[in-house]
């Protein structure tokens, strides 16, 4: 059955460089060096912070509840806890991209992954968030058809998530009903998210969807504010930078929007 149900959902988608003048003091050159290292050990112990807030992150029993409410089976989670991986990603770094083989499944705990379908000349459309708890459908399709992806993962802010290996993945759908019913339950949501996205496109006007676009930005991000350029969004919508630049300037006199330099303020973010 999930193997149907991706054959179905595959149908739905087609040196740190520092620049200084030093001195020929020896005393000047001792300071610049003695800057440099503690510059250097600042950068180090942010970048321990970041792994050690994934690296604190024990997967039990009793935290997989939290993170995967939609999951109850005592011997699953016990599964989860010892098969997954945690893995932290970066706001802007790419999850998944076209052409790439998955072999993995992934499940968000913390932060968002948004999913892009682009075409052959680069233009991409925003399909849909992926949140806590939920596991991305074009993911399991890959793995379960052995196909390239034909998406684009991206984290739309800082992310740790569990990733299940494909064969364990395989194997779970076999033992656990539950792990069956999370699948199901992926495919239809995605399946949902996946309709209001043709939706947009097809029955809506490119200000209309800029506004939808917007709102949900922000619902997404919990900030009426973003820092987001017009190419960006632009890029999302699969439309031109001069046609968001004049839509938002539409939606600033009616008083929708506030416009700063790579900023966006949402007015009415209708949460």
């Amino acid at each position: 059955m999930p193997y149907l149900s991706s054959l179905i959902f595959i149908n739905l988608q087609q040196n740190l460089l520092i620049l200084c003048d030093i001195s020929h003091k020896k005393e000047e050159v001792l300071y610049l060096r003695w800057q440099t290292v503690n510059f250097q050990l600042v950068l180090c112990i942010l970048v321990l912070r970041v792994q050690n807030e994934t690296d604190h992150m024990i997967l039990t029993v009793e935290t997989l509840r939290d993170m995967i409410p939609a999951i109850a089976d005592l011997r699953l989670l016990e599964a989860i806890a010892e098969k997954g991986q945690l893995q932290h990603i970066e706001a802007g770094e790419e999850l998944m991209k076209p052409g790439q083989y998955m072999n993995s499944v992934p499940i968000i705990v913390k932060g968002s992954i948004k999913v892009l379908r682009p075409d052959r000349d680069g233009k991409e459309v925003f399909l849909y968030y992926l949140n806590p708890g939920e596991t991305c459908a074009l993911s399991l399709t890959c793995c379960n058809a052995n196909l390239p992806s034909e998406i684009r993962a991206v984290a739309e802010e800082d992310t740790t998530l569990i990733t299940v290996p494909l064969r364990s993945h395989n194997d779970w759908t076999r033992e656990f009903s539950q792990w069956k019913e999370f699948v199901a339950l992926t495919y239809q949501n995605r399946f949902q998210e996946m309709l209001r996205a043709i939706d947009d496109i097809a029955f809506k006007n490119m200000d209309e969807r800029l506004l939808s676009y917007l709102r949900a930005k922000v619902s997404q991000l919990k900030t009426t504010t973003l820092d987001v350029s017009h190419q960006d969004i632009a890029n999302e919508l699969g439309t031109s930078r001069e046609v968001i630049s004049r839509l938002l300037k539409k939606l600033e006199k009616s008083d929708l929007v506030r416009l700063g330099r790579h900023e966006v303020e949402v007015l009415e973010p209708g949460w």
